[in-house]
């Protein structure tokens, strides 16, 4: 399976599917509307991408994309996912269980949580692997290896990401299947 670098996708591919999950989430959450509406400004945006970038080791310009429309101002607390702010998105990677222990100079950058079976579980970017990935809460050592091997739902496209999560949200009964 290929890459999200290998494959070449897009800033624009990344955006357009960061806005598809915010549209699932707006569905499912209807309060949550115009937060998912409400983007960063280039000048909020420009620290996070340009970190991002410090910590990649090679050009993601899908995930660019896709943390552009992800990331708010503010948290970002639904039902399917939680995804962090702006303000506390590089303190969390420091911060944040279950990826506390975790270098990012490993490679590896978590957006936020899921909610709800897996409760609290890490949503990462794996930038040597160019993948997004599910992080279990059971991981007990954190060399770059042990992560991977904890990592489970792993995605090589945002749009599996997508797909993944419309899934999920059909399987709970809070979307219809069309």
């Amino acid at each position: 399976m290929s890459s999200l670098g290998e494959r070449r996708y897009s800033f624009e591919d990344g955006a357009k599917a960061g806005d598809a999950i915010l549209g699932l989430i707006a569905r499912i959450d209807p309060y949550l509307s115009e937060a998912c509406a409400t983007y960063l400004t280039e000048q909020q945006l420009a620290p996070i991408i340009n970190r991002f970038r410090e910590l990649s080791k090679e050009s993601l310009p899908c995930v660019e994309g896709l943390l552009s429309r992800l990331i708010k101002p503010r948290e970002l607390n639904s039902n399917l996912l939680t995804l962090w702010g702006a303000g506390e998105f590089w303190e969390n990677q420091k911060n944040y269980a279950p990826i506390c222990e975790i270098q990012a100079a490993h490679g590896f950058i978590q957006i936020g949580s899921w909610c709800g079976h897996c409760d609290g579980d890490a949503w990462i970017i794996d930038t040597d692997y160019g993948r997004l990935a599910s992080l279990s809460l059971n991981l007990l050592d954190y060399d770059p290896a042990t992560v991977r091997k904890y990592c489970y739902e792993l995605f090589h496209s945002p749009w599996q990401w997508f797909s993944f999560l419309r899934c999920l949200a059909w399987e709970r009964g809070w979307i219809p299947e069309n």
